[in-house]
């Protein structure tokens, strides 16, 4: 099953700002990475970068609608894991 060898980190930052969040793991196939927040795949509007065991979420102009639990949802044949959860609170 994946390994989650990175998890994404919480941060309390100012609205406006730009805000940068990675996560990585190994397994054999190399899995797959989905961003979630509160539970549900991340918003298609979000920058996303994504390839095989790597994650990077990049939100430009960060407002409280970004506030929550942030997170990557690994997966390959074998199984399924889940980072370490971010929580995000962005100050006005």
């Amino acid at each position: 099953a994946p390994n989650v060898t990175q998890s994404p980190q919480s941060i309390s930052i100012k609205a406006g700002a730009t805000l940068t969040l990675e996560c990585t793991a190994t397994g054999d196939p190399i899995p797959s990475v989905k961003w979630m927040k509160d539970g549900e795949l991340t918003s298609s509007a979000y920058n996303m970068l994504i390839s095989p065991g790597y994650g990077k979420l990049i939100i430009i102009d960060v407002n409280t609608g970004d506030n929550g639990s942030h997170w990557c949802q690994f997966t390959n044949v074998i199984g399924s894991i889940s980072s370490a959860m971010a929580v995000i609170s962005v100050k006005g």
